[in-house]
């Protein structure tokens, strides 16, 4: 996600960073991985991830990222974070 910038590089968007670990700990989150695909299913585009893995692990946490509750607030920040704007 983010071509793992946000994990590998920690100049890419620090406050992004922040507020998704914020995030991950109030929904009890196992990943970051989660509360991001959690974001994306969200979405009111309606996105369907694709995730790029074949790790038993990694397959496993996204399909439990359909039970968090990430709620509208929780949401609008980390869309704030990662576009650097606030949406009107």
């Amino acid at each position: 996600m983010g071509g793992g910038r946000i994990f590998s590089d920690s100049s890419y968007k620090p406050e992004l960073k922040q507020i998704l670990e914020k995030i991950q700990q109030e929904l009890n989150a196992t990943s970051l991985d989660q509360v991001m695909l959690a974001w994306l299913l969200k979405h009111p585009l309606h996105i369907i991830p694709i995730l790029g893995t074949g790790k038993t692990e990694r397959i496993e946490s996204a399909i439990n990222s359909q039970n968090l509750e990430m709620n509208n607030q929780q949401w609008y920040a980390i869309y704030a974070h990662s576009q650097m704007e606030r949406l009107p």
